[in-house]
């Protein structure tokens, strides 16, 4: 995975799409097996970048990883401020995207 660092122009960066409109999401198939994921371990080792995620408007860099579940996406753990009727409040955020299907991938393929 290439490291991204603040001179990493935000154009060049992923931005998390909303997720489709009901009923067009891969369903199941009829046998109940789970959501195949379309990638292997390797194309995202090799291909996922940062994706921008924005906390209370304010932009932030979310890391490609593998969690130790074996699943893989991207993960953000901040601390910000946010206004509460006028108080600042300091809150931490987490943030975890992970790609459906991907704890199923075989571990030889990274």
């Amino acid at each position: 995975m290439k490291r991204v660092t603040a001179k990493t122009p935000v154009a060049d960066l992923p931005v998390a799409q909303p997720a489709p409109e009901a009923g067009s999401a891969p369903e199941k198939s009829k046998n109940g097996k789970k959501t195949e994921c379309p990638i292997t371990r390797k194309q995202f080792a090799d291909g996922a970048k940062p994706v921008l995620v924005s906390i209370n408007d304010r932009p932030s860099l979310a890391s490609p990883r593998e969690f130790s579940t074996g699943s893989l996406g991207w993960f953000i753990n901040e601390k910000t401020v946010i206004s509460v009727g006028g108080e600042m409040v300091s809150v931490q955020a987490q943030v975890t995207l992970t790609v459906i299907g991907s704890k199923e991938l075989p571990k030889d393929q990274a």
